[in-house]
């Protein structure tokens, strides 16, 4: 019973008249329980209800204290309107009687100290407990710890003359019985020494605290449901409701490996304290086999296993417990969904033994458990195949875009971001067309699209399609396509893997320009060695036409060397074998070097010298510098055509020797220039189709100046000729 007490009482007919008034003012005057004296003193100690169905009427008796001082003037004043007979009285009286004794069949009496404990079974109510059992020890002593705390507490409130109006709820431990709950009404009572005294009824109440403990176990699974928290965070909490409910101190989770047949550690919660905090640091540390200690017992049973007292146990990695810590009871629940075992969930207790729980209630709650495991399972493997799916499209080199059965945009990556130059936050809920298609294929798209919805729609097959793209900017740019889709029930879902392939276009175009390139290089030297080692080998030349003949198949020859020396060396630099050789040294000496080699190659040309008085130190590979200089002055005389001075100039600048080489030639647009540093790139112009070259000399100076930690650059206007330059870090004392 909760809350106040609640007295039903229902009189005969003949007295219905007289009202319910009397009624009480007679029981209060007339009938007395075998067990206890029912008096004012006693009603204020308790709650009990009693039913009397006598012609069906009833009436609610006052609660409390301050309402017990009001019936009692009301009883006082109606007492002589009372008109019952005395076997009428009999009979209220004997069904009060039976009532009392079939709700609470338990007497207790004792000292205010707890002790002598007296235990009477009224009528075998409590026959489920030994008796010989529970007498002749000491009352306070029978009680779990908190319990014998709070018989203090209510000893002291009644002494004091406050005694609690509810009754206590108490887990007593017999001599060799198994724990019980009791539920007691108690009152002081004077002894004949003038000593007080405990007297009180009582009933056992082990049933129903078992339903709470499973009803509140499921509430806490019920409370971890849904909440966003680890598996072994959430199956720690509901394990440690259940410890504290059963008075245990100490919780171990254990996970079973199938792969290896074995428990393995998983998470720990204890109580607190400097012995527990100890025994914890074993924790992990330990596994066990099947049928090995009480989680292995517990795995190989299946089913609960409860050891009310470690210390006499058999099992002597069990009995250990009670050595390693402050442990008196102990409890393996196993964890389970059917037939499968997940885990198991050890507790542990100080008490002995602990509070009780049946083994099938147990077995409904390693149930629960086992449930809340697959679940929490179940979440995290979505949640970390979320996480890949997130990693991956946030990593993807590649455009995913996927689209709902309206053509609206519901992923957008960040390489699609960055390709298409729009933000995911402005797209998402956006018609994709609209935004990402061009105009003139708009159209194509839609009929395709409206082909694939539908339960009989087309389903895309992950073909590659070259398609173009529009920008945030308004641009268009060539992309590779393939669309996958998705159908649940009969609503679809499409995503593409898109990727822009401008730069492929380009490398292509660049290829094609290459083929067609080096074989007009490659032809075009050995047409003329061929040409004049024909002319050696079937005329008769005089010795110096032989000599000029073999001057230019000599030149041709070392022109072909360049050509594979330039092929070669951007090999090396592209897989990154190329070595160098730096030492501090002038620039000025390198330059005038590369210089004097143009000087008499060509009558249309001549080349000038614009070089500062100071050292120009650097720290320089001298071959790759000799490489560098020989490339641009070789540019800029091939790209004046029509012949011109070619300036080389160096100077000091901002902490760096800075290199330029002038030419007079045909110059070049903003846009050539972007691109000039490009390996295999070649101006499209009439201006420069004439002009012969791989693409590769100016890629090549790119990749040297930058491994010498230095700058390259152009700068040029169509007709007015170009200027190239690079700067190089000042050499400052030894390097």
């Amino acid at each position: 019973m909760i809350g106040a007490c609640a007295l039903i009482l229902a009189a005969p007919a003949g007295l219905l008249d007289s009202g319910a008034a009397e009624l009480r003012a007679w029981i209060d005057a007339n009938w007395k329980p075998r067990a206890i004296e029912v008096d004012r003193r006693w009603l204020a100690l308790g709650e009990v209800a009693a039913v009397f169905a006598l012609g069906g009427a009833a009436l609610l008796l006052a609660r409390g204290r301050r309402r017990r001082s009001a019936l009692t003037r009301e009883l006082a004043s109606q007492s002589g309107r009372a008109a019952a007979s005395d076997g009428e009285h009999a009979q209220l009286a004997a069904r009060w009687d039976a009532w009392i004794d079939s709700r609470y069949p338990l007497v207790f009496r004792g000292d205010a100290a707890g002790a002598p404990l007296a235990l009477e079974d009224r009528i075998g109510g409590g026959a489920m407990l030994d008796a010989a059992q529970w007498i002749g020890g000491s009352f306070e002593a029978s009680l779990e710890r908190e319990h014998r705390v709070a018989l203090r507490a209510w000893v002291q409130r009644a002494q004091a003359g406050d005694p609690p109006a509810e009754p206590l709820e108490v887990l007593a431990h017999g001599v060799t019985a198994q724990a019980r709950w009791f539920e007691l009404w108690l009152r002081l009572v004077e002894g004949g020494t003038g000593a007080p005294g405990i007297d009180g009824i009582g009933r056992d109440i082990t049933e129903r605290r078992e339903v709470e403990l499973e009803r509140s176990v499921q509430a806490a699974i019920e409370g971890e449901w849904f909440r966003n928290a680890s598996l072994e965070v959430a199956l720690l909490r509901v394990l440690r409701s259940l410890a504290q409910t059963m008075f245990c101190q100490y919780v171990e989770l254990w996970w079973l490996d199938d792969r290896y047949e074995v428990l393995h550690a998983g998470e720990c919660w204890h109580a607190g304290g400097a012995e527990l905090e100890a025994f914890a640091r074993n924790f992990r540390n330990r596994s066990f086999g099947k049928g090995v200690g009480l989680a292995g017992r517990t795995w190989a049973d299946a089913a609960p296993v409860r050891i009310e007292n470690l210390a006499n146990e058999i099992d002597p990695r069990c009995a250990r417990l009670a050595e390693a810590g402050p442990f008196a009871s102990a409890l393996g629940l196993p964890i389970r969904i059917g037939d499968r075992i997940l885990g198991v969930a050890v507790l542990l207790s100080a008490s002995r033994p602990m509070a009780p729980a049946t083994e099938e209630r147990l077995d409904r709650i390693g149930a629960q458990l086992g449930r809340l495991v697959d679940r929490k399972r179940s979440e995290r493997a979505v949640s970390g195949s979320e996480a890949r799916k997130n990693a991956m499209l946030e990593s993807a080199l590649d455009c995913v875009i996927s689209i709902d059965e309206l053509g609206r945009i519901v992923e957008f990556n960040p390489a699609a971001e960055r390709t298409f130059g729009r933000a995911r936050s402005d797209v998402l809920g956006k018609v994709m067309v609209d935004l990402l298609v061009p105009d003139d294929y708009r159209e194509r798209h839609l009929e395709a699209f409206q082909r694939c919805l539908g339960p009989g729609g087309e389903r895309p097959g992950g073909r590659r399609l070259e398609l173009e793209g529009l920008r945030g900017d308004g641009s268009r740019f060539p992309v590779e396509i393939s669309v996958t889709s998705i159908h649940v029930g009969d609503t679809p879902s499409f995503t593409a893997y898109l990727r822009d392939i401008t730069d492929r276009k380009e490398l292509d175009r660049l290829k094609d320009e290459l083929v067609s390139t080096v074989s007009h290089e490659l032809r075009t030297p050995l047409t003329s060695m061929r040409g004049f080692v024909e002319l050696l080998l079937e005329r008769e030349f005089s010795p110096e036409d032989q000599r000029q003949f073999l001057g230019i198949v000599d030149t041709e020859i070392k022109r072909l060397g360049k050509l594979i020396d330039d092929f070669l060396d951007l090999q090396r630099l592209e897989a990154g074998k190329l070595d160098y050789v730096f030492d501090r040294q002038s620039l000025r000496p390198l330059i005038e070097e590369a210089v004097r080699m143009f000087e008499h190659t060509s009558d249309r040309h001549s080349y000038a010298l614009a070089l500062a008085d100071d050292e120009l130190p650097v720290s320089v590979d001298a071959d790759r510098m000799r490489q560098t200089l020989r490339n641009l002055i070789s540019n800029a005389t091939k790209y004046s055509p029509d012949g011109g001075t070619v300036t080389i100039g160096a100077e000091i600048r901002d902490d760096k020797v800075r290199v330029s080489i002038r030419d007079q030639g045909i110059g070049m647009d903003a846009a050539t220039q972007k691109k000039l540093f490009t390996r295999f790139y070649r101006a499209d112009s009439t201006a420069t189709r004439r002009i012969g070259g791989t693409g590769l000399g100016l890629a090549l100076v790119k990749e040297i100046i930058e491994a010498h930690d230095g700058t390259v650059g152009v700068k040029s206007k169509p007709g007015e000729g170009s200027e190239f330059w690079f700067a190089l870090p000042l050499a400052r004392g030894d390097a």
